[in-house]
């Protein structure tokens, strides 16, 4: 994943902890979820609306035996309603 990247943006209104929860994907893997506090993403895409949601840092993390592995520690996204519904 890099900067400029674009993540799908899956409601999930059946989500037992958020019935306003949007999901993150990323080439078929789960990231995260929009922060709840961004509640109007879903409303937004329920009434038809178009977000895009670009990939603005990806902070990355040294793991493992001297440092070889990678760990993506945050991703910071923006996102852009680019059509009303």
């Amino acid at each position: 994943m890099k900067v400029g990247d674009r993540l799908t943006l899956v409601p999930e209104p059946d989500n037992e902890h958020d019935e306003d929860a949007v999901a993150y994907r990323h080439g078929g893997f789960h990231l995260g979820f929009v922060p709840s506090r961004h509640d109007w993403v879903a409303r937004s895409l329920a009434e038809g609306d178009t977000i895009v949601a670009e990939v603005t840092n990806v902070e990355i993390e040294r793991t493992g035996w001297l440092g070889l592995g990678r760990e993506v520690r945050s991703i910071h996204v923006r996102l852009t309603i680019t059509s009303d519904g």
